[in-house]
């Protein structure tokens, strides 16, 4: 008899609790010191507001491109250069940054919206690189994983709160990423019969771009304002 009762007792305690947890109320009040300011793909103020993590369903990383095609040539009179290095300088890093996608189109004030069990998410992060340095010598200098997709989301059931009076909502996904910056020095090389044949000559390609993998996803109600 005790242990049916502290069974019952137990179910009622997450009766409620979920109960109580649906039943939350986006009132102003709630908005204004839970809310985080953000913006959607198409420029519009939204806020969002936490709903629970996302896990990780799948992550690839793309293969280094080991070629140096798209390497820029010397001048005119060096076009024979052949050999040549390069040198990552100049390194700026921007971590904590933000990216997020929709998982539920809008809908109006008084709606619940929830996230379907099998739908997913996937963010592929950037790689601009155009000086012709491989990938992997990029991702080992600067110890980042580049060109990593990973898919979120399926096998999770989010419901948001109902959307309150004078906003649109829906669900949505974000994550963390670090953006990596530098410069590429590259240095070619003229061997020449004679000493005085010996020539090198260095042209910087600025403003290599790469992006660190995504992390900490999170689900959330974004609500952009009617």
């Amino acid at each position: 008899m005790k242990r049916f009762v502290c069974i019952l007792l137990v179910t009622m305690m997450m009766i409620v609790a979920y109960t109580s947890a649906s039943a939350l109320e986006l009132t102003p009040e709630y908005i204004a010191q839970n809310g985080i300011p953000s913006v959607d793909e198409n420029g519009n103020n939204t806020i969002l507001i936490y709903l629970g993590p996302a896990p990780l369903n799948s992550m690839t990383v793309a293969e280094g491109d080991e070629s140096h095609l798209n390497c820029p040539r010397p001048i005119a009179r060096h076009a024979d250069y052949d050999e040549h290095e390069h040198n990552i300088v100049n390194i700026r890093i921007t971590r904590n940054m933000q990216k997020s996608k929709p998982v539920t189109p809008y809908v109006d004030k008084g709606f619940v919206v929830t996230k379907e069990v099998s739908t997913t998410v996937t963010f592929s992060m950037s790689v601009g690189i155009t000086s012709g340095i491989s990938t992997s010598t990029v991702s080992s200098t600067l110890d980042v994983t580049l060109g990593a997709s990973a898919t979120f989301g399926s096998g999770t059931h989010i419901t948001s709160p109902a959307i309150p009076s004078g906003y649109m909502g829906r669900i949505a996904c974000r994550v963390d990423y670090d953006r990596y910056l530098f410069d590429d020095a590259i240095t070619y090389y003229r061997h020449g019969t004679a000493w005085e044949d010996n020539y090198s000559e260095t042209i910087t390609k600025t403003n290599q771009l790469v992006e660190g993998p995504p992390r900490n996803p999170f689900f959330y109600l974004e609500l952009k304002a009617k």
